[in-house]
């Protein structure tokens, strides 16, 4: 019986931080402030473009220290076109991220955006 009640508890604590750790965020409409980006040589990902918004979003535990702001690494070149299009013609942005802060260690990842 005791098993049953240990297995039941591992499941909730399962399930519970499942929902923690997934908290990928998303801004409809955002506007690019500004960009920066890194050497591809510092990150061995092809460099990061960050983006800087005009606004905050709700950034994942990593990412709280910047959350005005999402990477995208170098490689992803259609995603970086993107946002530099966007930025440069000061279109808005629909943008979500990936939860975690894989590209850069304390800023949120991006998965994917829509240029207006």
């Amino acid at each position: 019986m005791s098993k049953r009640i240990y297995w039941i508890a591992a499941v909730a604590v399962s399930i519970f931080l499942q929902g923690q750790l997934a908290m990928a965020s998303s801004l409809i409409g955002a506007k690019i402030a500004s960009t920066m980006s890194t050497q591809s040589n510092v990150t061995g990902t092809g460099g990061v473009l960050f983006i800087n918004l005009t606004t905050t979003h709700d950034a994942p535990p990593c990412g709280l220290p910047n959350n005005y702001r999402y990477a995208i690494k170098g490689t992803d070149k259609q995603m970086v076109a993107q946002a530099l299009m966007a930025y440069a013609m000061g279109k808005t942005i629909d943008i979500y991220g990936t939860g975690a802060c894989e590209a850069w260690g304390d800023t949120e990842s991006v998965m994917y955006l829509t240029v207006r």
